[in-house]
């Protein structure tokens, strides 16, 4: 069964819940695709590698069994008994790799199976979010509550920045922030943190971007932080990207403005991006850089 969803949400608020549920669960799979993908495509150069060896591991192995000794005996007996130690252990290491790629390969599938019967359209993901936010802001204004002034919503896109002459220092005030589409953005000052960062809370499954060209410095899991992506843009400018649920680049790899580093991480059953401006070790205010 097909459970197709259209781009309205004009419902009533069971629907909605219904929807929204359907929402996060379609997310969930495209997260959990992304990342077998990611294993799959991470694991084909050391399977084909593994292959490599066995093959020349047991053509050296069968070449020494079926000739006669160039050495003592014992060292000769040495030589074969080595190699056929190596030629099995590598062929157990190449099955069980094999048997792992074929199960998340039928994990795959299933996802895909998945994901394609709930049918969530993009369009309905975004209705659905601007749904929620303006019943946020209506419920807000019947409390006598606001929004904090250290929250702003932003609406992200991708921008040209860094295919030109200009330099990272050039886009003080404009520079783009790391999402697309809309996002709650806030200015927080973590206890861990030598300065001021951002806060973007977006939806769940958005890619975090590049705000503009460099290269990968740094690409792990870092404490406090999370996971985490550093990019060096030159002139001693350095944004960091963290709290991602996943990272999709390498250190050592060279970006361009806009280019995926990652998904957005989940805090309280919501997605959000955490990124700090930095040059050298000096932190410096997000205000200033987005034009905030």
């Amino acid at each position: 069964m097909v459970l197709a969803f259209s781009g309205t949400v004009d419902a009533g608020p069971r629907e909605r819940s219904d929807l929204a549920e359907a929402v996060r669960t379609y997310d969930e799979l495209v997260k959990r695709e992304h990342s077998i993908e990611k294993y799959l495509e991470s694991t084909s150069e050391d399977f084909e590698q593994l292959r490599l060896r066995v093959t020349l591991r047991g053509r050296a192995y069968y070449r020494l069994t079926r000739g006669l000794p160039t050495t003592d005996l014992f060292a000769y007996a040495s030589l074969v008994e080595r190699t056929k130690r190596a030629l099995l252990a590598d062929l157990k290491k190449a099955e069980a790799l094999e048997a792992e790629r074929k199960r998340a390969e039928g994990r795959l599938r299933e996802v895909r199976e998945a994901r394609k019967a709930l049918a969530v359209t993009e369009e309905t993901r975004k209705a659905l979010q601007a749904q929620t936010e303006r019943e946020r802001a209506f419920d807000l204004a019947f409390s006598g509550g606001t929004v904090s002034k250290s929250h702003t919503a932003i609406y992200g896109a991708l921008t040209p920045h860094g295919f030109g002459g200009e330099t990272f220092s050039s886009l003080k005030g404009e520079l783009p922030f790391p999402v697309p589409g809309r996002a709650e953005v806030e200015v927080v000052r973590r206890s861990y943190a030598e300065g001021p960062g951002l806060i973007l809370r977006t939806a769940i499954g958005t890619p975090a971007r590049s705000v503009y060209q460099g290269r990968v410095a740094f690409a792990d899991h870092y404490p406090e932080y999370g996971n985490t992506v550093i990019i060096d843009h030159g002139e001693n400018y350095f944004t960091v990207t963290a709290g991602l649920s996943s990272i999709d680049a390498r250190v050592g790899e060279e970006v361009v403005a806009g280019a995926r580093l990652g998904i957005a991480g989940i805090v309280d059953g919501r997605a959000e991006i955490y990124i700090e401006i930095r040059r050298g070790r000096d932190t410096l205010s997000p205000n200033e850089w987005f034009g905030i």
